[in-house]
């Protein structure tokens, strides 16, 4: 399972389907965040019309701005451009080690797959799990 931990932090959410779909089946605790006041808007729907909102912790940021740093997360960040995935995870890395959590499993580079098939490895300090 690539859930392994009892709380997720969906960056991205939309509508919140992941996360619902997750509290519905593994029982984890959600923590959902989206920069589009539509998606935002849909997802509390979503989380409301599922009696969620004790689950699931809905932020309207800009990826991970103003949501606390949790120990044991598992950080989903899908569904958005190379360039902003970068951004957060390099974001969420400082956030990090200024609360003194500790980063293991960081990969030095990732090959990313683009629509077209095309391989482009890209250099980076993220796909990082804090404990």
């Amino acid at each position: 399972s690539l859930v392994e931990e009892k709380l997720v932090i969906d960056v991205g959410c939309d509508h919140a389907l992941l996360d619902i779909y997750l509290v519905e089946q593994k029982g984890i605790h959600a923590i959902a965040s989206d920069c589009n006041r539509n998606a935002y808007t849909i997802a509390k729907k979503n989380i409301q019309r599922h009696h969620f909102e004790e689950e699931i912790e809905l932020y309207l940021t800009d990826g991970t701005k103003g949501i606390p740093m949790k120990k044991n997360a598992t950080v989903v960040i899908a569904g958005m451009g190379t360039t902003t995935m970068q951004k957060i995870l390099s974001e969420m890395l400082d956030r990090a080690l200024e609360s003194d959590l500790v980063v293991k499993n960081c990969a030095k580079s990732i090959t990313v797959i683009t629509s077209g098939g095309r391989k482009k490895k890209k250099d980076k300090r993220d796909v990082c799990v804090f404990n």
